[in-house]
C-alpha cells in the first residue's frame, strides 16, 4: 500500500495527528447502475486532505492517508527505519529520548504507525511541541 489504510488513519487520528497533515486522501465516490444496484469506489488520491475536499463538486467521504515519507516527516531526530534482517518484517526505533524503543510491524507503515502512538502515549510529542522542536 502506498498510504496508510483506513484503520491506520484512524489511529493517527485517536494520537492527535492533524488531518491537515495527511498528504494523500481516500475518497469514497457511490455508483448507482441501471439496475438499481449500487457500490461504492474507494480509491486513493494524490493530493493533500484539506485540497481534496475541494476538488470534487458532489460531496464524497474523505479520509485523510498520509504517505511513508509523510510519517517519517513527523517523527523525532534519530529515529531509524530498517527492515528486519531475519524476515519480512520492519522495525522503527529510536534513541533520542531517555529509554529506547522499537515498533515492530509487517510493513514499514506500520512499524511507524506504532511507533507514533507509543511517542503519543508517552507524551513525547507534547515535549517536543513545548521546546518548540
Amino acid at each position: 500500500m502506498i498510504c496508510t489504510s483506513r484503520e491506520q488513519s484512524e489511529r493517527l487520528l485517536k494520537c492527535g495527528i492533524s488531518p491537515n497533515t495527511a498528504d494523500m486522501s481516500l475518497v469514497e465516490i457511490p455508483y448507482e447502475f441501471n439496475d438499481g444496484r449500487k457500490i461504492t469506489n474507494i480509491k486513493a488520491i494524490n493530493r493533500p486532505y484539506r485540497l481534496a475536499q475541494l476538488s470534487y463538486r458532489e460531496k464524497h467521504n474523505f479520509l485523510p492517508v498520509w504517505s511513508l515519507s509523510a510519517i517519517l516527516d513527523m517523527m523525532p531526530p534519530f529515529t531509524r527505519l530498517i527492515k528486519h534482517p531475519m524476515g519480512d518484517r520492519y522495525v522503527c526505533n529510536i534513541i533520542d529520548f531517555d529509554c529506547t524503543f522499537e515498533a515492530i510491524g509487517d510493513t514499514a507503515i506500520e512499524a511507524c504507525v506504532k511507533m507514533i502512538e507509543w511517542l503519543s502515549e508517552n507524551g513525547h510529542f507534547e515535549k517536543r511541541k513545548s521546546n518548540g522542536i
